[in-house]
């Protein structure tokens, strides 16, 4: 137990490798015991918790302890180190009650995260500060002090996380929790862990996490900080560890990698985890106050992408243009919402893209699989070749791929659609073992339409590009001299003629 030291100065001399805390990393730990704060350190705080420019209320630091902290910083911010230097405070700097048996609580969304990341930081500190004579025991999962009190990891599942009296528990990498009912996510442990602080005096609930996507708790608990009373600090890794401004890692980063900067050290939330398409290229292919282009404003070969859905989810449509000038312009696009229990009337859709390919010209369209059949029959048998095209798993790729190089080149023009932008930049990319592409949040349907017609649409040649009309004939009879018109011709279509030849096909 160490007697007569401040959590101040202990975290002082645990930070001392980084140069001891910053001046966030100090305001942080101040402001949660409830401390007083200087004026340098009241506008940090406002900063931190971004209450700059609000009422005098909420601009107002007001000395109370907190039970809820939680730091969303980037990566080499300190964060981990901190809050293992707060965790081994706590349990040193004061004894464990007779008869009772209290236990800090370590959890993250892998146990290996807190066993080889948070606890070996825990030990290293310990032996750097000469206070190896205050451990009694130290296990793979656990190390107990001199005060009776043990820092233990334990796996991110409710079951496992209740029973205990704790001084204080600390949720490392929340925003990596997988929101969703099939797993252990953040809220299900933060609910069952609060009932183990409910009997020690000035106890504490401790998160430190990227800030992540706009989306699940911790974004929610960001945006509901002032009624929730959560003590929620954010900052960039520059803010919080001063030894990072003249990084060149975080210049090139900025410089060459902005999504990734963002992401990784900003500080800021943002629209996907693993965004497929960076923000700034989205709004810039935006034609901003124009929602639609008629036929007579964009000529060129056009494509349709359809995304269907049978129920619940919404349908959407799409037309891209392949111009004369080489750009792929999206003009034309739809989204169909049924309520809950309701089926698609696809039939009606699909006579309003029968409309809409009519005056666009199109006679190419992809779709995935859902409604594939229906629509397929109904777009053949007017002349539109319809066909499957996978915007889902790892044949997907090249799809997304060519969207993601058309926004960086420029070449793509999108119309002024709120559902459009949105959607767009909550794409993820996923690669855990397979290829995939979804909405961080919310629908994607929208965004899949127009990526399938742009992958189509630059399939198809420029207008000006030379064509000519090929037979397609049973296999074999092409070259016999001697079949019957009627019975081998099976389809008549318009191909660039680039010199390439498929077998079956006799070209004139």
């Amino acid at each position: 137990m160490i007697e007569n030291i401040g959590v101040e100065k202990f975290l002082d001399r645990w930070m001392e490798p980084e140069g001891g805390m910053s001046v966030y990393q100090r305001t942080f730990v101040l402001s949660g015991i409830g401390a007083p704060l200087s004026r340098a350190q009241s506008k940090i705080w406002r900063v931190g918790t971004d209450r700059m420019g609000l009422n005098a209320w909420l601009r107002s630091y007001r000395a109370e302890s907190t039970s809820r902290r939680t730091i969303a910083v980037g990566r080499r911010g300190g964060k981990t180190v901190l809050c293992a230097g707060l965790m081994t405070y706590e349990a040193i700097r004061r004894p464990q009650p007779t008869g009772q048996v209290w236990t800090i609580i370590l959890t993250a969304p892998t146990l290996r995260q807190g066993q080889k990341a948070a606890l070996d930081i825990v030990r290293a500190r310990v032996r750097s500060m000469n206070l190896n004579e205050l451990v009694t025991s130290d296990a793979a999962d656990a190390i107990t002090f001199t005060t009776g009190i043990t820092i233990r990891t334990i796996p991110s599942w409710p079951a496992f996380l209740q029973g205990y009296t704790c001084p204080a528990i600390w949720i490392d990498e929340g925003s990596n929790f997988k929101n969703d009912s099939s797993t252990a996510n953040y809220q299900d442990c933060v609910d069952a862990l609060t009932p183990s602080l409910a009997t020690v005096e000035n106890s504490y609930l401790l998160t430190s996490t990227l800030p992540g996507p706009k989306s699940g708790p911790i974004y929610s608990q960001w945006k509901n900080r002032f009624d929730d009373g959560v003590l929620f600090f954010r900052g960039s890794s520059e803010q919080w560890n001063p030894t990072l401004t003249d990084s060149e890692e975080l210049a090139k980063a900025r410089k060459n990698r902005p999504e990734y900067y963002k992401l990784y050290f900003s500080g800021e939330f943002v629209e996907a985890r693993s965004a497929l398409l960076p923000a700034e290229f989205v709004d810039a292919a935006m034609a901003l106050g124009k929602s639609a282009f008629s036929p007579r404003e964009v000529k060129g070969n056009a494509a349709g992408g359809c995304d269907f859905a049978s129920s619940s989810d919404d349908c959407a449509a799409a037309i891209a243009v392949r111009t004369e000038d080489d750009r792929l312009v999206v003009p034309w696009l739809r989204v169909w919402s049924v309520q809950d229990g309701e089926l698609h009337r696809v039939y009606d859709y699909l006579k309003e893209i029968e409309s809409a390919y009519e005056a666009y010209g199109v006679q190419n369209a992809v779709g995935d699989q859902q409604s594939l059949p229906i629509a397929a029959q109904f777009m053949n048998e007017r002349g539109v070749r319809y066909e499957r095209l996978v915007t889902n798993g790892a044949a997907s790729e090249p799809v997304f791929d060519f969207l993601r190089e058309q926004l960086r080149a420029g070449r793509v023009t999108l119309p002024d659609s709120d559902i459009l932008r949105s959607q767009l930049k909550r794409l993820e990319e996923r690669r855990d073992g397979n290829y995939e592409v979804a909405a961080s949040r919310g629908k994607d349907d929208c965004a899949v339409a127009v990526a399938a017609a742009i992958y189509r649409a630059g399939q198809l040649p420029r207008s000006r590009e030379p064509q000519c009309e090929v037979l397609w004939v049973a296999d074999g009879a092409a070259n016999t001299g001697n079949f019957d018109e009627d019975r081998f011709f099976t389809k008549r279509e318009w191909i660039p003629s680039f010199g390439r030849t498929r077998p079956g096909i006799q070209h004139s």
